[in-house]
């Protein structure tokens, strides 16, 4: 009787090799685009492409869209973006503590495109942009103390 270890021309299998992934790029070339790709989709991506001059350039400019594409994420991060800051702990790391009123603490920043706001950790309100830190600080209510 054959032993199981051997092989040879006794009938025993080689050993079973794991299944070999293909790579990214061989996996693409495989890719059947109309089962993935809706016809807009395509049209705008087409687009992009002749705007862009080159693949490189539009995926660069993907990518530069997807890093200015609004997260799902906590209030604080929301009212951050909103004022040109990528995080509530950017925004929170560019602001000064200006005056405290109980249970509110008001901050100056100066946002990336310009100007000056002043809100509060409680409300996460800024009404607008000023041109100057001192017309900023200037609309902190008065019951605010210094």
């Amino acid at each position: 009787m054959t032993s199981p270890t051997r092989a040879g021309a006794h009938g025993a299998k080689p050993p079973l090799k794991p299944p070999v992934q293909p790579s990214s790029t061989e996996h693409a070339a495989d890719w059947v685009e109309h089962e993935h790709v809706a016809p807009p989709l395509e049209a705008q991506a087409g687009q992009l492409l002749k705007n862009a001059g080159s693949p490189g350039l539009a995926h660069q400019a993907l990518d530069a869209a997807e890093r200015h594409q609004p997260a799902l994420g906590s209030p604080q991060d929301e009212f951050a973006r909103q004022w040109g800051f990528t995080s509530y702990l950017e925004l929170f790391e560019a602001s000064t503590l200006v005056r405290s009123a109980v249970g509110k603490n008001w901050l100056v920043a100066v946002v990336p495109h310009g100007g000056w706001i002043v809100w509060n950790e409680t409300d996460l309100h800024a009404s607008r942009a000023f041109p100057t830190r001192d017309e900023a600080i200037a609309e902190i209510p008065a019951q605010a103390e210094a």
